[in-house]
């Protein structure tokens, strides 16, 4: 999935949870926890997006091809991964 829609719809749903709440749709212990894992699923595809755009301007403007063995090893390090299906 592309990086910039995974951020616009981690925001989105971030922004659905807030509206839910001030409507009085859900009870405030279930926002807490929702708007805690939408923010944690947003810091993570901003992560991926700033990542993204790294290996765009390294290669682009640094000339720099991007190594995969560090990419993957940036990938396994952080030991997040988020299932948007969950959402």
């Amino acid at each position: 999935m592309d990086a910039r829609i995974t951020v616009q719809f981690a925001q989105h749903y971030v922004g659905e949870i807030l509206s839910d709440y001030s409507s009085g749709a859900i009870p405030q212990d279930v926002e807490l926890f929702a708007h805690t894992q939408a923010v944690r699923k947003e810091n993570f595809a901003l992560r991926q997006y700033a990542d993204a755009m790294r290996i765009y301007r390294d290669l682009v403007v640094n000339g720099v091809i991007p190594n995969e063995e560090d990419w993957h090893k940036s990938r396994t390090a952080g030991g997040e991964t988020v299932d948007w299906q969950l959402m």
